[in-house]
């Protein structure tokens, strides 16, 4: 939709751009966006500032943040939730895309996958 474009865009400008922030936090305060879809942008840009915020506000939300994390190669962002005892959806394709995105770093690659073999399906 376009809201969930609106809000990939302003995170990817956030880091960068004081006026995206700016914007953000507005359009946050004021409630236009749902918690489940900045957790789902969250998880797929890799903003872990966001997770840490949404978190633990939103244990009742359950969509497969680590399986979005690792299909869009937010390795750190998949480690994070893992860590915090979310578990994957769908193991096969998580493994995968872990194995995937982490050719260019395997050590964390490694990690994401030790964290996952640890936890039960």
């Amino acid at each position: 939709s376009n809201a969930c474009t609106a809000l990939g865009d302003l995170l990817d400008a956030r880091p960068r751009d004081p006026n995206a922030a700016r914007l953000f936090a507005k359009l946050r305060s004021f409630g236009c966006f749902a918690s489940g879809d900045l957790l789902i942008a969250a998880a797929c840009k890799g903003d872990l500032d966001l997770l840490a915020d949404l978190i633990d506000r939103s244990w009742a939300f359950q969509a497969p943040l680590v399986d979005l994390a690792l299909c869009h190669g937010q390795l750190e962002a998949a480690l994070w939730l893992l860590q915090r005892g979310l578990g994957v959806q769908d193991a096969a394709q998580a493994k995968s895309d872990a194995e995937l995105y982490g050719r260019s770093r395997p050590a964390l690659a490694q990690k994401v996958l030790r964290e996952m073999a640890s936890r039960p399906e």
